[in-house]
């Protein structure tokens, strides 16, 4: 299974379709144009998600892995990224931007 999200600015949500799982996240819990938020897989493995999008450009969703510090706390693995693709968006951008 490939990889990729679906937005929906009508109701403000990021559905991800990631490692054979269905993620649904609340684009209102975060930074409006620039969302992040940790999840956890079904085989443990804890996940960063970004959803960048600015007025002009169509937007971009990448998950980045994670490892645990010394003190342990979770911290981006940047040699552990993946670029998903957004296959669809629903409604009016604005009605998502204009949260800012």
């Amino acid at each position: 299974m490939k990889n990729y999200a679906i937005i929906n600015y009508f109701d403000k949500t990021l559905t991800l379709f990631f490692r054979w799982q269905t993620f649904t996240f609340d684009l209102t819990q975060g930074d409006v144009g620039d969302f992040w938020h940790g999840f956890d897989t079904h085989d443990g493995e804890v996940y960063d998600i970004n959803f960048l999008k600015d007025e002009g450009f169509e937007g971009s969703v990448t998950i980045y892995g994670t490892f645990l510090d010394e003190n342990g706390y979770h911290c981006i693995d940047t040699d552990n990224v993946f670029n998903i693709d957004i296959k669809g968006f629903i409604g009016d951008e604005n009605n998502y931007l204009n949260d800012k």
